[in-house]
């Protein structure tokens, strides 16, 4: 639970920041954007290895019905989990970021197909942070779209 509060904090702080559309940079808008992007192809090539270096080593993985996941080492396995996974999909597309100093979010929606075949909508949240001009993850939540 302290997980969960954690990412809607850090939602809310970024939304009550004043993000707006004048206050965007928008050369980092298209950078997570494109990382979003990167991100799940990395994931289709199981380029694990990539995905972790996404990661800020204090970052949190907040997944569906099962405890937080924390620290990049630990998000690297539950990725290669995922991957590892015989029939399990996932794919996903960024549809907005919102940047406000070195904190931005982005939200978007996905596929997963699980390994009997069932295909199911999802939805999720990351949330950024800029450490020494590189845009990292900081935590990311996903959750069936159900």
């Amino acid at each position: 639970m302290k997980g969960y509060h954690l990412g809607t904090s850090l939602c809310l702080l970024l939304l009550a920041s004043g993000c707006s559309g004048s206050s965007e940079p928008a050369d980092s808008v298209e950078r997570i954007m494109t990382l979003e992007h990167e991100w799940s192809d990395r994931f289709q090539a199981k380029d694990i290895n990539w995905i972790a270096g996404l990661h800020w080593e204090d970052a949190r993985q907040l997944p569906p019905d099962a405890p937080a996941v924390v620290g990049a080492e630990a998000i690297r396995a539950a990725w290669q989990a995922m991957a590892d996974t015989e029939g399990l999909t996932l794919k996903w597309e960024s549809s907005f970021a919102k940047v406000s100093g070195d904190l931005a979010y982005d939200v978007g929606k996905g596929i997963i197909e699980t390994p009997d075949g069932i295909a199911r909508l999802a939805k999720y949240v990351v949330v950024w942070e800029r450490r020494d001009g590189q845009w990292k993850v900081v935590v990311d939540m996903f959750s069936a779209d159900e």
